[in-house]
């Protein structure tokens, strides 16, 4: 069993770093090296992909906060609409996230496509599945130091001695663990 842990924020002398929002900055970043470096390697545009990457994750982190506020807590935010925009107070959705990057991503092929040659909509997904898969991880490794998803209790060899005393799987640890094989066949394949 994983002993309790909690990274929440990182104090810089008065500023205070947000641990998750940190890791998820992190892997937006990281993504996007990826994606200039295999677009040059695959003889795509990397800025034109970096671009579109851009527009997938405006969107994303539009719908993951939409989602958010209306799926998880809609009384809440409701009885508190000032709530709705203070996203340094957390409230994320990844279904949100995940639905706005490929609308941010449809949006901006279309816009694409009507202006420039066509564009080869596979070897792009490609491009982005490709470097999304290590951002994504990265981003989880924010959620696992604050502990944002426990699952159930649990005697697992990895769950977690919760805060109570109680055994816990914690949900991001869990993805990450289930992301690595897919992270190294995607290396290898290069």
């Amino acid at each position: 069993m994983i002993p309790w842990f909690q990274f929440t924020v990182i104090r810089l002398g008065p500023i205070p770093i947000q641990v998750w929002g940190s890791f998820v900055a992190l892997g937006m970043a990281v993504s996007i090296w990826i994606i200039s470096r295999r677009s040059k390697r695959m003889g795509e545009n990397a800025e034109q992909i970096i671009d579109l990457a851009l527009w997938a994750i405006i969107g994303g982190l539009i719908f993951a906060r939409v989602f958010h506020v209306f799926l998880y807590e809609p009384a809440y935010y409701l009885s508190h609409p000032i709530e709705m925009i203070k996203v340094w107070h957390g409230g994320l959705s990844s279904f949100g996230g995940l639905f706005g990057a490929v609308m941010g991503f449809i949006i901006k092929m279309k816009k694409t496509a009507a202006n420039k040659r066509p564009a080869n909509w596979l070897k792009i997904s490609d491009i982005l599945a490709y470097a999304a898969i290590y951002g994504w991880m990265i981003g989880r490794i924010g959620c696992l130091m604050i502990h944002d998803h426990p699952g159930r209790v649990c005697d697992s060899f990895l769950s977690i001695r919760w805060y109570d005393g109680k055994p816990r799987l914690d949900m991001a640890l869990l993805e990450i663990l289930a992301l690595i094989p897919l992270a190294i066949l995607f290396f290898v394949k290069r």
